[in-house]
């Protein structure tokens, strides 16, 4: 009864906090407004696969961003956003010199500029002692000059780079005693498709991540004058199975991949001296 008495007067005590907290706290914080502008240069040279060693010249980013930064005044609620803008003028590009072998590959400037812009966002909030919410946005556009390769314009397009992606996790602290620190995780990734490589062709399939991940650990277990961890974890828990990765065939009007892992699990152990 005492144990149940005193469980029914914490979870009251949580959604007493957890009211304040969207209603009175969130609202009062520290705001802040940054802002700056780089220029990276990646330097010009030789392509050391191209078969007449091929000079390229460097490449000039010019990156403008802005962003703004939010936390409570109990530090219970974070929240941080971006946006930016490139303009990336001669874009290094390796492209294939023979259309039956992809290891004949020069490097070339592209022409004109290649403008980049989109905009981030992650929030972090603490709702009651021990639980942790995370999640995260981005968003990417872009617009690229045509590139001549083996007789025919292409797009280069903008390789690894979702137009969204997004991200949630959740942490939670079980309890946390003498004999160790339960924790559990969950987290989940997505993102609409993208291409691995510069040129990839049109109907190519597009790479995509949408997979959920979890864990367990059992932390800060004394043993002897050290600390021990155990760890047991699950990856792609629903085991979806999407493209990691494509390539055309050369010579051919198909394309080869790889798969992401099926669902994985096992269990780590751990020692800190």
């Amino acid at each position: 009864m005492d144990f149940a008495h005193r469980r029914a007067r914490e979870v009251v005590h949580q959604r007493q906090k957890l009211g304040s907290l969207l209603h009175g706290d969130a609202l009062r914080g520290e705001v802040r407004l940054e802002g700056g502008q780089i220029e990276p240069r990646r330097p010009g040279g030789a392509a050391v696969r191209s078969a007449t060693f091929n000079e390229y010249d460097e490449e000039v980013n010019r990156s403008l961003e802005v962003g703004a930064k939010f936390e409570s005044a109990d530090r219970r609620v974070r929240v941080n956003g971006a946006a930016y803008h490139n303009w990336i003028s001669g874009r290094q590009l390796a492209v294939q010199t023979s259309a039956f072998n992809p290891g004949e590959v020069d490097t070339i400037n592209s022409p004109g500029t290649t403008r980049v812009w989109g905009l981030e966002i992650e929030a972090s909030v603490t709702p009651i002692d021990g639980l942790t919410l995370n999640a995260g946005y981005g968003f990417a556009d872009s617009k690229r000059p045509l590139v001549r390769v083996l007789g025919a314009l292409r797009d280069p397009g903008l390789p690894l780079t979702p137009e969204h992606q997004g991200t949630a996790a959740v942490d939670y602290v079980l309890f946390d005693r003498g004999f160790g620190k339960l924790m559990g995780h969950v987290d989940w990734n997505i993102s609409s498709g993208y291409d691995v490589g510069a040129f990839t062709p049109a109907n190519a399939p597009k790479v995509t991540r949408n997979v959920w991940n979890a864990q367990l650990s059992l932390a800060n277990i004394p043993v002897g004058d050290s600390r021990a961890r155990v760890t047991a974890w699950i990856k792609n828990i629903f085991d979806k199975e999407t493209l990691t990765y494509v390539i055309a065939v050369p010579g051919d009007t198909g394309f080869g991949g790889l798969y992401s892992p099926p669902r994985t699990y096992g269990v780590e152990v751990g020692f800190r001296f």
